[in-house]
C-alpha cells in the first residue's frame, strides 16, 4: 500500500511511485518488484537476520529494523527507511499498516519524520493492557501452584518467563532507539517530535519496570511451586516412614518365628498361631494410637 502524506493518510495510486510525499508499506515480494530508487534499496537491511531494534544514521537519512514481540514467544520484524521526503516500512505481517490505520485525527501527517515518531509511540499503545493480562495470567499460575500444579507447570512457567524477558529486552532497545533519534542530527526534529520521543522513552521505561516486577513475581511463583513440591514429597516420605515403622515389629516377629528351631515351644503349642496374630494386631493398633496421639498422622 502507498499513502499520501497530509492531514490524514490517503491511499495513493499504485502507478504513482514517486518517493517524495508518500508512505510505502511493502512486503518482501512487493519490495523486490517495486521500482524504488537504488540509493534507498541499498539501505534496506535484511529483517530476517536482525533480532534487535536498531537504527543506522546517514546524512539526512535513517534506516534500521524493529523486532516486535508477539504472543506465544513469537516475534516479527519490520524494516524502515526515512528521510525528509518519505517513509518506507517493509513488513510481511501487516503490522505496520494496522498501526498506521489507527491514526489520530488530531495529528498532522505532512511530515514523514513526525509520522515515524507517531508510529514508534503507537507500537506500545496497547502494551499496558498486555502486561495487565500477563499479570492476571501470573496470578492464575500462582493459584495453580498452590492447589497442586499439573506436570506441564514448569514448561508453562518457563515459557511465561521467556516472554517477559523478550518484552524487557524489547522495551530497552526501543528506549535506546528513541534516545538515539533525539541525539542524532541526521534529521530535523520539531519540538513536537522531541516531545513524542521523550514520552516514548518514559513509557518504555515504565513498561520495562512493570515487566521487571512481573519477572520477580515469576520467581516467587517458582519458589511457591518448589515449596509445594517439597511439601508433597515430605508428606509422601512421612506416610512411608509411618507405614515402615508400623510393620517393622511385624517383620521382626516374622523373622523370629521363621527360624523354626525345634526347641521353640510356640511351634507345638495349639494357641501359638492365634497368639502371634493377636500380638501383631496389638502392635499395629498400639503404633496407630501412638502416632495419632503425637499428631504424626
Amino acid at each position: 500500500m502507498i499513502y499520501y502524506l497530509g492531514e490524514s493518510l490517503k491511499p495513493a495510486s499504485a502507478n504513482d511511485t514517486a518517493w517524495a510525499g508518500k508512505v510505502f508499506l511493502l512486503n518482501h515480494q512487493q519490495l523486490e518488484q517495486f521500482p524504488l530508487p537504488e540509493w534507498i534499496r541499498q539501505r534496506i537491511p535484511e529483517v530476517g537476520h536482525r533480532r534487535l531494534c536498531r537504527v543506522d544514521v546517514g546524512k539526512g537519512q535513517l534506516w534500521g529494523t524493529l523486532r516486535v514481540p508477539a504472543s506465544n514467544n513469537a516475534s516479527f520484524g519490520l524494516a524502515f527507511f526515512l528521510d525528509c521526503e518519505g517513509l518506507l516500512l517493509w513488513d510481511d505481517n501487516g503490522f505496520a499498516q494496522k498501526r498506521l490505520q489507527q491514526e489520530d485525527e488530531a495529528e498532522d501527517f505532512h511530515d514523514p519524520v513526525h509520522l515515524f515518531c507517531y508510529f514508534l509511540c503507537n507500537l506500545i499503545h496497547e502494551d499496558s493492557e498486555r502486561l495487565s493480562q500477563l499479570e492476571n495470567h501470573a496470578a492464575k499460575m500462582e493459584e495453580s501452584a498452590l492447589e497442586g500444579a499439573s506436570e506441564d507447570f514448569t514448561p508453562r512457567l518457563m515459557s511465561f518467563r521467556k516472554e517477559l524477558m523478550t518484552l524487557s529486552h524489547y522495551y530497552l532497545q526501543l528506549s535506546d532507539l528513541a534516545l538515539r533519534l533525539q541525539q542524532e542530527d541526521a534529521l530535523p526534529l520539531s519540538q513536537r517530535d522531541q516531545h513524542m520521543l521523550e514520552i516514548l522513552s518514559q513509557r518504555t521505561a515504565r513498561l520495562r519496570e512493570e515487566t521487571s516486577m512481573l519477572q520477580e513475581y515469576s520467581m516467587q511463583i517458582r519458589e511457591v511451586y518448589q515449596s509445594q513440591l517439597e511439601l508433597r514429597q515430605n508428606n509422601i516420605m512421612k506416610v512411608l516412614t509411618i507405614v515402615t515403622t508400623i510393620f517393622l515389629p511385624l517383620s521382626l516377629i516374622a523373622g523370629w518365628y521363621g527360624m523354626n528351631f525345634t526347641s521353640m515351644p510356640e511351634l507345638h503349642w495349639q494357641y501359638g498361631y492365634p497368639l502371634v496374630i493377636l500380638l501383631s494386631a496389638g502392635i499395629v493398633l498400639l503404633c496407630i494410637w501412638y502416632f495419632k496421639r503425637k499428631r504424626f498422622w
